[in-house]
């Protein structure tokens, strides 16, 4: 299979989207929080990986505020990390804001998060406890992972060609989209990307595709 490129405009028009959002983030945060966001983007962290990171950073925050009694985020110092104490991060990690259990997937995210801050303020000597370093997070039960298997593959792309459950009236408007649906199918079937990702392909470069219907 030969690699599946991104077209470079649909990630310059997803980059610009998310820095917009980043620099709202950004905005409403405390300025400290600006030199760890430097330091994820001189690491080539991708947009969408600082912008889903900063959403929980965000949270972080909120609770550092309460447990600090500081009137907003805006406030918060980078010293304030050192007045936070391990017992309060695993209750932090443990219940959503709303006081409800989280589930162990989100519980080793929000850890993730608060060990990547930790690390870094601590690595650059502007806190001086790092009370997360030998924290482990939440074990991940694994999932049944669910395929189609060869049979309703087939059906599957019958669906598609016969155009299944469409009417007669509608029928003579899609019909020049099955060959675009049944190339969208294969691609996803064959292999796994996501959808984001398949609405980005560069459709001038050669795509390989596994076939699973004969």
């Amino acid at each position: 299979m030969q690699g599946i490129e991104m077209s470079q405009e649909y990630r310059n028009e997803l980059d610009k989207r998310n820095n917009a959002v980043i620099d709202n983030l950004l905005n409403d945060m405390p300025d400290f929080i600006e030199d760890h966001y430097d330091h994820l983007v001189a690491r080539g962290r991708s947009t969408n990986t600082i912008k889903s990171y900063l959403y929980e950073v965000n949270v972080f925050l909120r609770f550092m505020t309460t447990v600090t009694k500081k009137e907003s985020v805006k406030q918060l110092l980078v010293t304030d990390l050192d007045r936070i104490k391990l017992q309060q991060i695993e209750k932090y990690v443990a219940k959503s804001e709303e006081g409800a259990p989280l589930k162990n997937t989100a519980k080793r995210r929000r850890l993730s998060v608060i060990k990547s801050i930790y690390k870094y303020y601590f690595a650059t000597e502007a806190i001086t406890t790092n009370p997360v370093i030998q924290l482990e997070g939440a074990r991940l039960e694994e999932k049944e992972v669910i395929k189609l298997n060869e049979n309703q593959v087939s059906a599957l792309m019958a669906c598609i060609a016969n155009q299944d459950g469409v009417s007669e009236h509608s029928r003579a408007y899609s019909e020049k989209f099955v060959y675009r649906d049944l190339a969208i199918v294969m691609v996803l079937l064959g292999t796994g990307m996501r959808v984001s990702e398949l609405v980005g392909l560069n459709v001038t470069k050669p795509i390989g595709v596994l076939l699973y219907c004969h």
